[in-house]
């Protein structure tokens, strides 16, 4: 199985979507859609990270945005075929981009809730080792720089 194929491709957005729900199912709770977030290790954790100073500062819940760049990647992941990295390389440039701000986007969600808040949130650590998963699962940033192997060998004629 290539980094191209859309079965690797596949393995890849099963991450991505369990990370999109989470996202969502924040975001309905910031929106005020449920009057609990479901929080079975941190006590009132996820309130007050899901309620936070930097959440409470953005015009939509900050979750709804994690939605909208698992979204985003997801698409970016359907795009093209095994070939993809030489059919469509801006499509592979486009999933690097997307790919590497929510990573790092993650990281500093956590260091937001370990340095500055003091509270964790499952769900929101949840959906960033899904994502950590997805990296593992997929090796990105191989996906985005190589490309398919088989597919930049040339043949002699």
């Amino acid at each position: 199985m290539t980094s191209s194929s859309f079965r690797h491709r596949a393995r890849v957005g099963v991450f991505a979507v369990l990370a999109l729900a989470i996202a969502l199912y924040l975001g309905l709770y910031q929106s005020g859609a449920f009057g609990s977030v479901w929080e079975p290790f941190f006590g009132a954790g996820s309130r007050q990270v899901l309620h936070s100073p930097l959440a409470s500062k953005l015009p939509i819940p900050d979750a709804l945005l994690g939605a909208f760049a698992y979204l985003l990647e997801i698409i970016t992941l359907c795009i093209g075929g095994d070939s993809r990295s030489i059919a469509k390389p801006w499509a592979v440039l486009m999933y690097l981009g997307i790919a590497l701000a929510i990573g790092l986007t993650g990281i500093g969600l956590i260091s937001y809730q370990s340095f500055v808040i003091h509270q964790w949130c499952t769900l929101c650590l949840e959906a960033i080792a899904r994502i950590i998963g997805e990296r593992r699962a997929g090796n990105s940033w191989s996906i985005a720089l190589r490309g398919n192997a088989k597919e930049n060998v040339k043949h002699a004629p």
